[in-house]
C-alpha cells in the first residue's frame, strides 16, 4: 500500500523495474510502471496510470488502463512537472523511498535507444526501518 502525504500527487508515483513484471489476477496497480523487459500483466486488472515495456506490454483477460478508468483516482495537474521540486514516490519490495527534489536531489533520464534509467540520489528521509 502506498500512501500519498504532502500533497503529492499520484501521478508522481513511478514504478522502475530492471526486468519484468508479472501481475495476478484482479490487482489495482496505480502510477508509471516502467520496465526493462516484458509486463504481462493478469487477468482483471485496473491499471491507473501508464504501462511501458522495452519488449512488449501482454493483457491476460479483462484489463483496463488509464486515469479515466472507473476506480482510478482522477487527478488534476495546475503546472507542467519538471524534475526539481516535484515528489517521486518508489516502492521496491515492501520499502517505502519518498525523493522531493530538493537542491537537485534526485534526477531520472530515459534514453529512447536503450530504455536505460539513471537515477541519483543524494539524500533520505523517513526511511523505515
Amino acid at each position: 500500500k502506498i500512501v500519498l502525504e504532502n500533497n503529492a500527487n499520484p501521478e508522481n508515483v513511478y514504478w522502475l523495474l530492471g526486468s519484468a513484471l508479472t501481475t495476478g489476477a484482479d490487482n489495482i496497480l496505480v502510477g508509471t510502471i516502467m520496465a526493462g523487459s516484458a509486463i504481462t500483466i493478469g487477468h482483471n486488472n485496473l491499471i491507473c496510470g501508464d504501462v511501458i515495456a522495452q519488449s512488449s506490454v501482454t493483457c491476460g483477460g479483462v484489463c483496463n488502463v488509464g486515469s479515466g478508468q472507473v476506480g482510478c483516482p482522477i487527478t488534476t495537474r495546475s503546472s507542467v512537472p519538471g524534475v526539481n521540486g516535484d515528489p517521486l514516490i518508489m516502492g521496491i519490495q515492501g520499502q517505502l523511498f519518498k525523493f522531493d527534489g530538493r537542491n537537485g536531489a534526485w534526477y531520472s533520464a530515459i534514453s529512447a535507444k536503450s530504455f536505460q534509467w539513471n537515477m541519483k540520489i543524494s539524500q533520505f528521509e523517513g526511511c523505515p526501518v
